[in-house]
Formats: C-alpha cells, sequence, structure tokens
C-alpha cells in the first residue's frame, strides 16, 4: 500500500520491471483478491475489481476505473459510463462524444491468460465503431499518458 495509499491492483505489477507477473501471483494464490486476504487486507468485492464511486457518482468495477473516471471529472472532461454501443449489448466503459473509451485491465503484452472471449468481445467493439464511424480509444495505467495524448489532443 505504500507509495499508493491502497490495495495494489495488478497492472501496478504490470507496470513495473523486476515485479511479480500478476499471472504468477494467481497462479501461487488462486486469485488476486486470495493474494490481498494472504496479505493481511480486505478483497476486493468484485471478480475484475473493486466497486466503487468516482467523484461524479459513477460506479466504477475497479480501481483503475476510478482513477480514470476522477481524471476526467478533474480534467472537466464530460462523459458518461457503461454506454452501450450502436445495435449491441456490448458495453463501453465511456462514452465522450462520438468517441467510446475502454480501459483494458489485462496486460495484453504481459499477461499470457488471457481470455480468447476478451479478445474477441475487443474485437467486436473495434468492428463496431468502425463500421458506425466512431472512435476506440484504448486505454491503459501502465502507459498513463494515453488517456491524455489520445483524449485531450483531439478535445483540443
Amino acid at each position: 500500500m505504500e507509495g499508493h495509499g491502497r490495495i495494489p491492483i495488478q497492472v501496478d505489477f504490470s507496470s513495473k520491471k523486476g515485479w511479480l507477473n500478476p499471472s504468477t501471483v494467481v497462479d501461487h494464490f488462486g486469485s488476486w483478491n486470495n493474494a490481498i486476504i494472504a496479505a493481511g487486507f480486505a478483497p476486493n468485492s468484485a471478480s475484475i475489481g473493486y466497486v466503487c464511486y468516482a467523484k461524479d457518482g459513477h460506479l466504477c468495477r475497479s480501481y483503475s476505473e476510478l482513477i480514470i473516471d476522477d481524471w476526467l471529472t478533474d480534467n472537466g472532461i464530460e462523459h458518461e459510463k457503461e454506454v452501450n454501443y450502436p445495435g449491441s449489448k456490448l458495453i463501453a466503459d465511456w462514452r465522450i462524444g462520438r468517441e467510446f473509451v475502454e480501459y483494458l485491465g489485462i496486460d495484453m503484452e504481459r499477461d499470457n491468460k488471457i481470455s480468447q472471449n476478451y479478445i474477441k468481445t475487443l474485437e467486436r467493439k473495434r468492428r463496431i465503431c468502425a463500421e458506425h464511424g466512431l472512435i476506440l480509444t484504448e486505454l491503459t495505467l501502465a502507459k498513463p499518458d494515453t488517456l491524455r495524448r489520445k483524449i485531450l489532443d483531439r478535445l483540443g
């Protein structure tokens, strides 16, 4: 918790050279939450992260989503949370105007246990955006400048 002021999330480990790969932690403990319990902390309340509320009242399903949503609010960027893609039951993490934003909570470069379903769903979201002439921005906290570069530059 030192340095973060919170329980570490998987991306904290993914983005640090020399730290354990989250897959190793999950393999050893059975789940990320089991590792959190073993360290003596309260586990996250959802299978993919901790359910919490952002400053603007949006429900966030992980600390990572909370950080992103609060950043959008702090920077005066109007956004909607958990919006359906056009003509689909698939849900985007955020919509900013005609731009759909997805937080990729799985480190696709390091995590060799990524679900094929996750990749297929992301490909479907990309296809829907292409078909409707919409922008899809994919964010990771491992590369924090992504949000600033991809969104603020577009907003001028």
